[in-house]
């Protein structure tokens, strides 16, 4: 028996493993079948994920039969990192319970049944925001890749990649604002971009910065280097900071 961890292995080759072959896949299969199913959970904003040992199937990728599934709840905070080493790690205690009955796991175990989706390889062009009304596909962004990028509209104009972004909050008394406009917390530890619908009065929060060429700075840091020459509001709003 060999172990394959998401790569497809031919009918040829499979023969020569008389025992068979079995893979784990970080996903509820047959949901995600890809090689980016923890990012597409993100992405999608996914309430639970899993871990799946599967069997190799022999013409199709990771379509083998179930030998052991695990659900597992995801937070709404939850990000790329922390939750593939936990799926990693999970996978890997379920492989060993597996191997120590592997007739027993194949007596029990299930076809893949209902839809399939699938979960290609994402682009880093994925990170971009390009919509600054959908809030929480901005965030579930961050989730999946860690960082996000956005225009920054200035008059040396570049991409500011964020990070430690947290969820969109309600920011009340500020009813002039528009998305991509920009607001310093009074601690001065996070910058504030507006985002979401029009009657949502949702912003980003965002502990760190970098524009294109420069170094990963502080939001005040920002503010002071990039953001000061910009208009702003009663309410210390900064106008048309990011497109």
């Amino acid at each position: 028996m060999t172990l394959n961890q998401g790569y497809f292995i031919p009918r040829a080759l499979l023969n020569v493993f008389p025992l068979g072959a079995i893979n784990i896949h970080p996903s509820l299969l047959p949901k995600y079948r890809g090689a980016s199913p923890i990012q597409h959970a993100l992405l999608n904003g996914d309430a639970e994920t899993g871990v799946c040992v599967i069997e190799i199937h022999p013409d199709k990728f990771d379509a083998g039969d179930i030998l052991a599934k695990r659900v597992v709840p995801l937070d709404r905070n939850a990000t790329y990192t922390p939750l593939s080493q936990q799926l990693a790690d999970l996978g890997g205690n379920m492989v060993i319970e597996v191997l120590a009955d592997v007739e027993g796991f194949r007596r029990r175990a299930e076809r893949q049944e209902g839809p399939v989706s699938k979960a290609p390889k994402i682009s880093s062009k994925e990170r971009l925001i390009t919509n600054w009304s959908a809030a929480e596909n901005i965030f579930n962004k961050y989730r999946a890749f860690e960082q996000v990028t956005c225009h920054l509209k200035a008059e040396k104009p570049g991409v500011v990649t964020l990070f430690d972004v947290g969820a969109p909050t309600t920011l009340a008394n500020n009813p002039e604002a528009q998305n991509g406009d920009a607001l310093l917390t009074r601690d001065k530890s996070k910058l504030l971009i507006k985002c979401g619908n029009a009657n949502e009065g949702l912003w980003l929060p965002v502990g760190k910065l970098r524009l294109e060429g420069k170094n990963i700075v502080s939001p005040i840091e920002f503010q002071n280097g990039y953001l000061l020459r910009k208009a702003k509001t009663v309410h210390g709003v900064i106008k048309d900071a990011f497109i």
